[in-house]
């Protein structure tokens, strides 16, 4: 929930051909991608898979599930967790919960993910693609808030010969 930012409905809707694992003899490390459902577009003509390659250190942890998935019979287009959206929601506030002491929700997760990619320099772009908006305006808010973001612009105005020179007669209060 973390780690790509998906929705509850998002990781409910996951199906076993949603995941692919694979462990060839020629590649140096084995991989594992997720395909996520785009949901709650604007636009419902503007949908797109969403493909997350899952960390190589995450890697035996999915190749385990799916190898289970596949042991309880599961496979094409069954769903993998085969729960609700509200449960999958339940499930993941439950487990912070229990790790962490502290109750964080899917919500929260994707959030923080969110804000953590930003002031670390994302684009606009990027954090689209991530959070698996259609329209740039709908992370805007991520940048606003970012003070890394603030900083970055600030350094590059500081550049401008024009923006040095409004600071000096702002500084010294006279035209």
């Amino acid at each position: 929930s973390y780690s790509f930012g998906p929705r509850p409905k998002q990781i409910a809707l996951l199906k076993m051909r949603d995941i692919r694992v694979r462990k060839n003899s020629s590649e140096s490390s084995p991989s594992a991608h997720l395909t996520f459902t785009m949901i709650k577009q604007r636009s419902e003509k503007r949908k797109y898979p969403m493909v997350r390659r899952v960390k190589k250190d995450w890697w035996p942890i999915i190749a385990e599930f799916h190898r289970r998935c596949h042991l309880r019979g599961l496979s094409g287009t069954d769903h993998i967790f085969q729960r609700t959206p509200y449960e999958v929601a339940k499930l993941i506030a439950d487990l912070t919960e229990r790790i962490s002491g502290i109750r964080r929700t899917a919500t929260e997760l994707r959030h923080s993910a969110a804000q953590r990619l930003v002031d670390a320099g994302v684009s606009e772009e990027e954090l689209a693609e991530f959070m698996g908006h259609t329209d740039l305006n709908t992370g805007l808010i991520y940048f606003r808030s970012s003070f890394s973001q603030a900083e970055r612009v600030n350094r590059a105005l500081g550049v401008s010969e024009v923006y040095r020179q409004v600071a000096r007669i702002a500084h010294n209060r006279f035209i």
